[in-house]
């Protein structure tokens, strides 16, 4: 029968199930210190209890899963603001690559037009400056024969040189016009290169930093989440290790009860000895996934800073 001292259990599964306990503990002690069945009071009492405590092993079931679904959601959503600022921080070391490279290659295509300038406007200034007349010129005089044959053999020659000249002249001028105007052509369009590839540098360094601010604020925020579902998860977990032994034990003295009574010490004292296993209840607390140094992916120059010109033009 009831015991005259007996208590409401104590609120909650894991003190309830305490409670239930020291109930059919000390019912089974009983028991088996005496002769004679359970009573039949005693038997409807003891399978409720029974019942009960298949719950309770349910629920701590069920809410384990739970929890650890809480804490595996928590350490997923770090794992998310990570993604968030991955795709960009891949493309970071390429930053503005593509046009950085179309740029280089107009560039170096200028500088090659710029020697080919020089060199063709070069040769066009020695042709101007050094016009080879014939030596006859520089003594040319009044003819005394009537025949002027000196004279015009050096006519003759003038006026073949004069003509050659005339060619090479207008041949250097064009090729001289032809260079500069190619130079000139190309290197507005560099220019024009250069604008594409500065804009696009900044453009995709603006949506890094953005990226890096959003991944920063998103990394805090569920970090801090995460952190409190841990505490808040350790508590429970422990109440549900103890109604799981306290149902485990009860379910060991209701065997007791059950038994035919030479059975019962030995019955007894394997459930005083019983230590229930309660590691599959054990939460796993995962570690905060590592913060993607998502800043060091940052460019420390932008356009028209000094360092920036540096690297981009002056040591190329």
């Amino acid at each position: 029968s009831m015991p005259s001292d007996f208590e409401p259990p104590r609120s909650g599964a894991g003190g309830r199930a305490q409670q239930l306990l020291e109930l059919v503990q000390s019912l089974a002690v009983r028991a088996t210190n005496q002769t004679g069945d359970v009573g039949e009071v005693d038997v409807a009492l003891l399978d409720g209890i029974q019942r009960e405590m298949e719950q309770v092993l349910n629920s701590t079931n069920l809410d384990h899963v739970q929890s650890q679904h809480a804490i595996d959601r928590a350490r997923d959503d770090i794992l998310a603001c990570t993604t968030l600022a991955g795709s960009v921080t891949e493309a970071a070391p390429s930053l503005g690559a593509k046009k950085g490279k179309e740029h280089a290659a107009c560039r170096a295509l200028e500088a090659e037009l710029s020697r080919n300038k020089t060199a063709s406007c070069e040769g066009h200034a020695a042709v101007l400056k050094a016009p080879n007349m014939p030596d006859c010129v520089s003594y040319l005089q009044q003819p005394e024969d009537p025949k002027y044959d000196p004279t015009n053999m050096c006519l003759t020659a003038v006026s073949t040189w004069l003509s050659d000249y005339n060619s090479s002249l207008q041949t250097s001028r064009a090729v001289c016009q032809a260079a500069t105007s190619a130079h000139s052509i190309r290197m507005e369009q560099c220019g024009k290169d250069q604008v594409v590839f500065e804009t696009s540098f900044c453009d995709e360094y603006h949506d890094l930093v953005e990226a890096c601010t959003r991944f920063n604020q998103c990394y805090a925020s569920k970090l801090a989440e995460r952190d409190a579902v841990h505490e808040d998860s350790v508590i429970p977990e422990s109440g549900r290790k103890s109604a799981y032994a306290a149902a485990s034990k009860i379910d060991c003295y209701l065997k007791v009860l059950a038994a035919e009574h030479v059975q019962r010490p030995n019955l007894l004292a394997e459930c005083q000895r019983l230590q229930a296993n309660t590691t599959h209840l054990d939460l796993v607390y995962h570690p905060a996934p590592e913060k993607l140094q998502c800043n060091d992916s940052i460019p420390s120059s932008t356009p028209c800073d000094r360092a920036w010109l540096t690297e981009q033009y002056e040591n190329e």
